[in-house]
């Protein structure tokens, strides 16, 4: 693909040992965000808040507490049939993200819905015991977002929230620090560790998943 474009630019992540990537896709967001900050004459305030997204991630990633918390909800998790995620505006595609680590992983059906839709059709399926995730930041969607937590609850769905405030609503909360315009990257961080210590906890190679080739050469 490189040789094919006229401008490169790499993803300067490290090498991906591991099928399912995840520090690759976390910088390609990065890297997206700051071309739209730049295009918008605030490039400047865009190296900032990725400067500051780093140091948060590195601190997140290097305290035991976040870890220890993550490998006990992955240890129920990994006993599920079914895992929803729910997620809006900027954390859609991060829950998208989620359920293709968790399905990746663990072998486990899982489905990323918008908030906004859950009442199209999701929302049959909830019933006691049924886990859901609710990724959530501080931005315009949360009150949506936290509507569908309630909706979920008064059908008996178990509620795991990662957002960097604990609401009512939530059964279990994971925190993440408020990085605001670049919340949504912070937030993927969670989901893939959930991912990986499911795998574990199901005693499956992490970095080789079945049925997956580390280069697609079919169309």
């Amino acid at each position: 693909m490189t040789r094919m474009s006229d401008y490169k630019f790499m993803a300067l992540a490290g090498p991906e040992i591991c099928v399912m990537s995840t520090k690759v896709f976390a910088s390609q967001i990065a890297w997206g965000y700051l071309i739209a900050k730049v295009v918008s004459g605030r490039g400047t305030a865009g190296r900032e808040n990725l400067e500051n997204l780093s140091q948060q991630v590195e601190n997140y990633l290097n305290t035991e507490s976040n870890h220890k918390l993550i490998k006990g909800l992955a240890k129920d998790l990994s006993k599920s049939k079914d895992i929803f995620l729910l997620g809006k505006y900027q954390n859609f595609n991060i829950v998208l993200e989620g359920m293709v680590k968790i399905i990746e992983s663990s072998y486990i059906h899982a489905h990323g819905i918008p908030a906004g839709d859950l009442k199209h059709y999701a929302i049959t399926l909830m019933e006691k015991g049924v886990p859901v995730i609710i990724v959530m930041s501080e931005d315009i969607a949360k009150d949506d977002v936290l509507n569908a937590v309630n909706q979920v609850k008064a059908r008996g769905a178990t509620v795991i929230g990662i957002s960097p405030a604990s609401y009512s609503g939530f059964d279990h909360y994971i925190p993440v620090p408020d990085t605001e315009e670049t919340s949504a990257i912070m937030n993927i961080i969670p989901l893939q560790l959930l991912a990986y210590y499911m795998a574990v906890e199901l005693g499956y190679n992490v970095d080789k998943p079945r049925n997956i080739a580390k280069s697609v050469t079919v169309k």
